[in-house]
């Protein structure tokens, strides 16, 4: 078997910022690379995949066995599925009644339900709990694929870089193939090498068969792409995958934002009313709110954030996007109490950059700074985080930090959401 190794200077073990390397490409390289575009037979037979057949297969034969909890296993693994792809409560929740069925019917030894468990975890962003239930598959398979990839999500989404990087490693020894290659496409982005994440997922695509294993690689590279400014490629990518599995509600955000950032409004807003339509996630109506305000529409953002309210007040709290929300559109104060309680669940770096902005926002610079910091650890270049530190060193009057940060955001993705933001604290400096 070939080993894709990752190689862990002792330097950087503290600091959790852990060296992928795939070999493909010489070591080092970390330059921009086209997002890889799918082979259109590989589209074609991607469509063929039919998720509702196999569950609607899946739910007779649970039917036929009774007490059998590898058909329950097997039935929530499903569910867990079309979740992740549709972001369906429903699908949620019917995963959820099977996979706990299983777990009565065998409490022990269910490696099955323990690695849907966690991917199910995953999905309703309870990661302390998908962590715990992929170590407990693990401790049964320590070389199972899908439960070491689950363990990797879990680690990633907790902000534990360092242990993400162990498991991701033992993944790619033991089960190199699609959801090896994207999980490393995904740790190399977060580290700030946009070149090896593109080689991590033409790897990917051309291991992928099944629908959901498509779009998610199309997904990934359109991300990788959207983050480094190349929207029209980014724009491909989310369009093919949502090709592949029509309704794909992170794929169809993603293409709303890069629409976005080319200046096709209708059609941006078109794909978040979509998105919304089929689901509306906090984050998402965050997104369209911020969109519309952006776009002096003032009258539709407040409606989108009443809904986000609403939301709120229905479902488990969201406290990442509530203070997001509060800190562009509400109380600092209170973005920062929402924010202290996310960090009390992970300490991941999308986190503590919006704790740094809600600092910044309630006028706490010096307190922003740590936090900015510590979104900037893993090195991951993201041209919102690089204008919010910015944006903090010029409130401390560090006009030379904020220099560089603000053209470092302008220089990761002239396009991105605050890129005018940037140029007017850029001219006001005097430095264009």
């Amino acid at each position: 078997m070939r080993r894709w190794p990752l190689l862990v200077p002792a330097a950087l073990v503290v600091t959790g910022a852990v060296i992928l390397f795939v070999p493909a490409g010489p070591p080092g390289a970390s330059g921009a690379r086209p997002a890889p575009a799918a082979d259109p037979a590989i589209l074609a037979k991607a469509r063929t995949g039919d998720l509702a057949g196999m569950i609607a297969e899946a739910e007779a034969r649970r039917r036929a066995r009774p007490g059998d909890p590898a058909a329950s296993a097997a039935l929530g693994s499903l569910y867990v599925e079309k979740a992740q792809l549709s972001a369906d409560p429903a699908a949620v929740r019917r995963a959820g009644e099977v996979l706990a069925e299983s777990l009565r019917l065998a409490p022990g030894g269910n490696l099955d339900a323990y690695v849907g468990r966690a991917r199910l975890a995953v999905v309703t962003h309870d990661f302390a709990g998908a962590r715990d239930w992929a170590l407990k598959a693990t401790a049964l398979a320590g070389r199972h694929g899908p439960a070491l990839a689950a363990l990797t999500d879990a680690y990633v989404n907790l902000g534990d870089y360092g242990k993400a990087g162990k498991t991701l490693q033992r993944l790619l020894d033991h089960a190199p193939g699609v959801a090896a290659f994207t999980r490393a496409a995904h740790y190399f982005d977060l580290t700030g090498r946009p070149r090896r994440a593109g080689e991590a997922l033409t790897l990917a695509l051309d291991a992928a068969l099944l629908p959901g294993d498509v779009a998610l690689t199309l997904h990934r590279a359109g991300e990788v792409a959207a983050r480094q400014g190349r929207h029209k490629e980014a724009l491909q990518a989310f369009t093919e995958a949502v090709a592949v599995v029509p309704g794909y509600l992170p794929a169809l955000v993603g293409r709303a934002r890069s629409q976005a950032a080319l200046g096709r409004v209708d059609l941006a807003l078109r794909d978040y009313a979509d998105a919304v339509g089929r689901a509306p996630q906090p984050h998402v109506l965050l997104e369209l709110g911020g969109y519309y305000h952006s776009l002096g529409r003032a009258g539709e953002a407040r409606q989108q954030f009443e809904v986000l309210a609403a939301t709120a007040r229905l479902g488990e709290p969201d406290d990442l996007t509530l203070g997001r929300y509060h800190a562009e559109h509400g109380d600092p104060a209170v973005a920062v109490r929402h924010l202290r309680r996310e960090l009390g669940r992970r300490e991941s770096v999308e986190v503590a950059d919006a704790m740094a902005w809600a600092l910044h926002k309630a006028g706490r610079h010096r307190e922003a700074m740590t936090y900015a910091g510590r979104a900037a650890r893993t090195g991951m270049r993201d041209a919102t985080f690089a204008f919010h530190r910015g944006e903090i060193a010029r409130a401390l009057g560090d006009v030379t930090a904020a220099r560089r940060h603000l053209q470092l955001a302008l220089k990761t993705d002239p396009h991105f959401g605050e890129a005018e933001a940037a140029r007017r604290a850029l001219a006001v400096m005097g430095a264009h």
